[in-house]
């Protein structure tokens, strides 16, 4: 089973990735395209949703992905299909040397 991806922030000028606003960025390598990722309303918690796509082995998770950022809440990305809401957001993962995720 994979490790658990580590969510990552992303800093207002989008300038560096990190662990939290006390830290230095993590050097990461972005791995593929941002992605888009597509929840059912309401979703609380979108690291769960992520962790639970790579226990899954999904094709959506690069490989070699071990980190990721994804956007806040855009109530304007929101749609219904079906009866059903749905919110989009914007993923990007990142691959970063394991002691860069310990800091």
């Amino acid at each position: 089973m994979k490790k658990p991806l580590v969510r990552l922030i992303q800093e207002e000028h989008c300038v560096g990735v990190y662990l939290d606003k006390k830290t230095p960025p993590v050097r990461a390598i972005p791995k593929e395209k941002i992605r888009t990722l597509v929840v059912k309303n309401p979703c609380l918690d979108l690291h769960e949703e992520v962790q639970r796509r790579a226990k899954e082995n999904s094709t959506f998770i690069p490989s070699n992905a071990n980190c990721y950022v994804i956007s806040e809440f855009n109530p304007d990305t929101q749609h219904q299909k079906e009866g059903k809401m749905y919110s989009v957001y914007a993923i990007q993962f990142y691959n970063a040397l394991e002691s860069e995720l310990r800091k």
